[in-house]
């Protein structure tokens, strides 16, 4: 049932990003979203809007273009993306996506290294989610929601079950818009 409402909400966010990238700017915007204008970079972006993972390695920077935090049936779900940069300026792209529903399941998040778009992935890769996190050996991370708020805790990355990349500190992104 998790990848149902999961795959339901993916495919929502295809459409819309789908819709405004036709010019349809005034299409309906899903769970409470935030639509934050794809076109600016980063460094545009007000600093409000910027969200910062603190990581071992550096850290990786990116403007939520998508932030919806809503109800999805018995759970409230999250999808962020945006574009942003790595501790060494390359182009990243980063997608976070959970609910507050599954005890088993946890947060699964993305750091595509190289590309500033969805739907390409990066070289590397880099990975979160119960699947790498068991294969490494440690604790999945840890979401919690509390209104447009997420905060993860407990995130370590990797490209290939062995390489890591550990989070240094609580990933927050207010999806409010304030």
């Amino acid at each position: 049932m998790r990848m149902s409402i999961l795959g339901s909400t993916l495919a929502a966010l295809a459409l819309l990003a789908a819709g405004c990238a036709n010019g349809e700017a005034d299409a309906p915007l899903a769970m409470g979203a935030l639509d934050v204008a794809d076109s600016v970079p980063p460094a545009a972006a007000s600093p409000s809007a910027q969200v910062g993972i603190v990581t071992d390695a550096g850290t990786f920077w990116f403007a939520p273009s998508r932030c919806m935090v809503g109800p999805d049936n018995d759970v409230v779900s999250y999808m962020i993306s945006g574009a942003g940069s790595a501790p060494d300026g390359q182009p990243v792209f980063v997608e976070l996506a959970g609910d507050d529903g599954s005890q088993t399941d946890g947060p699964d998040l993305r750091i595509n290294v190289g590309v500033d778009r969805a739907f390409k992935p990066g070289d590397p890769q880099w990975i979160a989610n119960d699947g790498m996190a068991h294969a490494l050996g440690v604790a999945p991370a840890t979401g919690q929601i509390d209104g447009q708020v997420v905060t993860l805790a407990g995130v370590v990355f990797s490209t290939d079950s062995s390489t890591r990349l550990t989070v240094e500190a609580p990933i927050r992104i207010d999806c409010s818009g304030g």
